[in-house]
């Protein structure tokens, strides 16, 4: 018989390893898809205009039916215009490797003042 994770233990795994290094979610502003070889020195992250990466812990993610776990919720909130995000980028704390990036559906985003904001949630399947 083959091996057989179940579906908590592959939460838990995931949560383990996800535990090992804190994650990073990052913003990119150069028009660039993410590829397999990309790494963070692929991408231009965004500075200034009151932008911060932001921490994603591990204990936060959660079970989104049988094969995923999804992270909370997480807001960027601007002090300034910005012409154009045009994705994300999720980064080792301590190590500063890139473990993926996604380009938004809808790139590039304008972001306009203080009352605009851009929320992630990221799923793992």
């Amino acid at each position: 018989m083959g091996l057989v994770v179940t579906e908590r233990g592959k939460k838990e795994l995931v949560i383990n390893a996800l535990a090992l290094e804190g994650l990073e979610l990052r913003l990119f502003v150069d028009d660039r898809f993410p590829r397999f070889k990309s790494t963070i020195k692929s991408f231009k992250e965004l500075e200034g205009v009151g932008y911060k990466p932001i921490l994603v812990p591990a204990n936060e993610w959660i079970s989104a039916g049988r094969s995923a776990l999804i992270s909370e919720v997480h807001t960027f909130k601007f002090t300034g215009k910005i012409e154009a995000i045009f994705g994300y980028l999720v980064v080792g704390v301590d190590s500063n490797i890139l473990f993926w990036a996604e380009r938004f559906p809808d790139a590039p985003l304008k972001i306009r003042g203080s009352e605009d904001w851009i929320e992630i949630s990221l799923m793992l399947r």
